[in-house]
C-alpha cells in the first residue's frame, strides 16, 4: 500500500466526511472507492457491503414471510381437503368441469 497526501478546502473535506459516514465507510475507504469508480467505471457497479447487508436483511424477511404464507396456505388446503367427520359425502356436489371420455 502507498500513502497519498493532499490538501483540500475545509468545506469539501466536511462534505466528504459526511458522505463517508452516510455510506458507513471510513474516509480512506470512501476516497479509495471514489478513485476506483473514476478510474474503472465499468467495475463501479458493485454494491457496497452496507447495501449487500441491507439486501440480505430484506431477502431474509421476504423468505420468512413467504414461509408463514406457505404454512397458512398449507393449513387451509388441508382443512379444505379433509372435511369434518360428520359431513355426508353422498350429498357433496361436484364442482368444476366434467371430464369427457377419451377417444
Amino acid at each position: 500500500m502507498k500513502t497519498i497526501c493532499f490538501r483540500i478546502d475545509a468545506e469539501l473535506f466536511t462534505k466528504l466526511k459526511v458522505q463517508a459516514a452516510k455510506s458507513g465507510m471510513s474516509m480512506q475507504d470512501y476516497m479509495t472507492r471514489l478513485i476506483r469508480e473514476d478510474m474503472y467505471p465499468s467495475q463501479s457497479e458493485k454494491l457496497s457491503e452496507k447495501q449487500l447487508a441491507e439486501i440480505r436483511c430484506v431477502a431474509k424477511t421476504v423468505r420468512d414471510e413467504l414461509g408463514k404464507i406457505e404454512g397458512i396456505l398449507q393449513k387451509q388446503q388441508e382443512e379444505d381437503l379433509w372435511p369434518d367427520e360428520d359431513e355426508d359425502f353422498d350429498t357433496c356436489e361436484r364442482s368444476g368441469p366434467t371430464l369427457s371420455p377419451m377417444m
